[in-house]
């Protein structure tokens, strides 16, 4: 199996739409679109924050082993973060990297 159908198999088994993985990762849901038809590859990375968000090895996640059985355990969501998606997925795509940078520049002076 090639790593674009095992990504869409772990991302659905997780439970997570392109967006919700996408946001994850900090790209764009179209990069996750690329990565899941196979016009693009992740970066090393990438890659490896995949796994770690499905809590497979590499091998695994590049088709080299097998696609593992165990269950991805969803992620639950407090209502407050629902509604902060449901917020963020209304605004245009330029607000969204400025809430992104707003965020980050929040996070990153606070550690």
């Amino acid at each position: 199996m090639k790593f674009n159908e095992c990504l869409k198999i772990y991302r659905q088994r997780a439970r997570l739409t392109q967006f919700e993985l996408a946001n994850k990762l900090m790209v764009s849901p179209a990069t996750i679109s690329k990565y899941e038809v196979g016009s693009v590859s992740p970066d090393i990375n990438t890659l490896v924050h995949l796994a770690s968000i499905f809590n497979v090895s590499t091998d695994e996640l590049l088709g080299l082993k097998e696609i593992s059985n165990k269950t991805v355990k969803p992620i639950e969501y407090s209502s407050d973060e629902v509604e902060l998606l449901e917020l963020f997925k209304q605004l245009p795509d330029i607000y969204k990297y400025e809430v992104k940078g707003y965020i980050k520049g929040i996070i990153s002076s606070n550690n």
